[in-house]
């Protein structure tokens, strides 16, 4: 709803369901490299000029009021053109030959997702993939390691309350918990 007011220039409580789906489109979208052209299809349906026109206003938007996200995001993925000095010792345990070229990309808790780029530097597509990929793992994985914290501090606040007796965890489904 936010995401939607802020690139129609309308109030939140004003915002329709329609232009709110648009806004999801957008919003998680950006994120994970959707493409102009697929975005396009996934707002309007149809992939015309107008549309695409439409489209690029849109995300011109959105870039603007959400720059400083779209920034740290963009040096994430170019990160991906960055290669790292990694031991041989390091390379051999991950199963890959002294020498090969190394991308990395680290989250706030440090934990990181490399990337052998022998078969990616002179491919544009793949590069492409890459820098989405590297684009998405911080964002992703912190979320998941802010999740584990959130649970870890649920299950003590439930001891310290003394409900554990009364509270059964049944699933952990990716960013969800399901009790009763």
């Amino acid at each position: 709803t936010e995401t939607a007011s802020l690139v129609n220039g309308i109030p939140a409580h004003l915002v329709p369901k329609p232009v709110r789906s648009q806004a999801k489109a957008i919003g998680f979208g950006v994120p994970y490299g959707l493409s102009e052209y697929k975005l396009c299809e996934r707002i309007f349906t149809e992939v015309t000029e107008e549309n695409l026109l439409k489209t690029r206003i849109l995300l011109s938007i959105f870039y603007e009021k959400n720059h400083i996200s779209m920034d740290e995001l963009q040096s994430y993925r170019m990160k991906a053109h960055d290669l790292v000095d990694v031991s041989d010792e390091l390379l051999r345990f991950w199963g890959l030959e002294p020498g090969t070229p190394i991308a990395m990309i680290h989250n706030k808790n440090g934990f990181y997702r490399y990337q052998d780029m022998t078969k990616i530097l002179d491919d544009p597509k793949k590069m492409a993939s890459v820098e989405r990929a590297f684009g998405n793992f911080p964002i992703q994985s912190f979320a998941a390691d802010y999740y584990k914290l959130l649970l870890t501090r649920l299950h003590k606040r439930i001891r310290r309350e003394g409900l554990q007796d009364r509270i059964l965890f049944h699933m952990y489904i990716h960013d969800e918990l399901l009790f009763s």
